[in-house]
């Protein structure tokens, strides 16, 4: 038996597993689109046409799918977010972890599936991109100074 294709006609906009029947895709389908490579997890549990993978904006939206509200995407997430990949040739076809920034005088949230950490946050280190909260490229490239392993960090600050 030959395995049938599915071919995308358009571009599909970021989604999560719960926006398929809006889509008209089944879970199987997704999972060979997966597996084709046609649609990538860009961020834990949210999903985008492997054609806009490159497309800061898109991801930034496939972001907003899955982070909590008025949490910061911050470190590695923000850095993939501004269009710098800063995970290593081992990981980087695996999704990105959600990682999120509140101020410190806030109550960390707890959210499954991300990682939610409290420091100081000033006005001026966030902005918004795509829908999602995320730090300004300055502050992200400091974070990735003082959290990514150091041959990541430089791989980061260099861009």
């Amino acid at each position: 038996m030959v395995a049938r294709l599915i071919s995308l006609p358009e571009v599909l906009p970021p989604f999560t597993r719960q926006d398929l029947g809006v889509l008209g895709i089944t879970r199987h389908q997704l999972d060979r689109l997966l597996a084709s490579g046609a649609v990538v997890e860009v961020v834990r549990g949210a999903y985008l046409d492997a054609r806009s993978v490159a497309d800061p904006l898109a991801v930034a939206r496939a972001a907003s799918l899955v982070m909590p509200p008025h949490v910061v995407a911050c470190r590695g997430l923000a850095a993939y977010i501004h269009g710098i990949d800063p995970r290593g040739p081992a990981m980087d076809t695996s999704p990105m972890p959600l990682q999120g920034l509140v101020p410190a005088s806030n109550r960390t949230p707890k959210w499954r599936g991300a990682s939610i950490f409290e420091a100081p946050l000033a006005p001026h280190d966030v902005m918004e991109l795509g829908g999602v909260l995320v730090t300004t490229p300055e502050r992200t490239a400091l974070d990735c100074a003082r959290y990514l392993s150091p041959p990541m960090a430089l791989a980061v600050l260099d861009r």
